[in-house]
């Protein structure tokens, strides 16, 4: 996004009350527990399935404020949004024509 990074996690069962997450460092750390996956409104994955747990760890960026990360969750969908710090600026390059 125009203010920050959004990071899309497929996690189909997950019980939204036991999601955490956290950076640490340059880190995104993201569990959660699973239930099991009964609805076939997903894409059935064994392992997925099998998987009590959920543990996501990307690296992010210095110029992610760590203060600033909402999370959505909705319908096996984890939409975790961080906000750039407030002085950090994306300079757009437009071609010359």
């Amino acid at each position: 996004t125009e203010d920050g990074r959004l990071v899309v996690i497929e996690a189909p069962g997950v019980d939204p009350s036991s999601i955490k997450v956290r950076i640490i460092g340059k880190t995104l750390q993201v569990a959660g527990k699973r239930n099991s996956v009964t609805s076939k409104t997903f894409f059935y994955n064994e392992q997925t399935d099998k998987a009590k747990t959920l543990a996501v760890s990307l690296l992010v960026e210095d110029f992610i404020d760590p203060k600033n990360v909402s999370v959505e969750y909705e319908f096996g969908l984890m939409r975790v949004n961080m906000k750039f710090k407030n002085d950090y600026v994306i300079n757009v390059k437009q071609e010359k024509k």
